[in-house]
């Protein structure tokens, strides 16, 4: 084999070796970048409603029950009034 072509099959395989290398590191860099973002949303978006229940649950009281037809718009208008005095 030619030295001239030996020398430029080595470089090939360096190079490609470094090629690797770097795609396994984006690779790896890709996947937390994922991780670190499911984490998130799953902070800013899950997290929030287990803040914001109690209050949910007060509104869900001061409505009533929906059977009770418009008997339960009068006890938020009542809470309201008591939230005044």
């Amino acid at each position: 084999m030619d030295p001239e072509l030996k020398k430029l099959f080595e470089e090939n395989l360096q190079v490609a070796k470094e090629n690797n290398a770097l795609l396994k590191g984006m690779r790896t860099r890709a996947r937390w970048s994922t991780a670190i973002t499911v984490i998130f949303y799953v902070v800013v978006l899950i997290v929030p409603l287990f803040f914001i229940q109690p209050f949910l649950e007060q509104v869900r009281g001061a409505m009533g029950n929906p059977g009770q037809g418009s008997s339960g718009g009068g006890n938020i208008f009542q809470q309201y009034q008591d939230l005044l005095k």
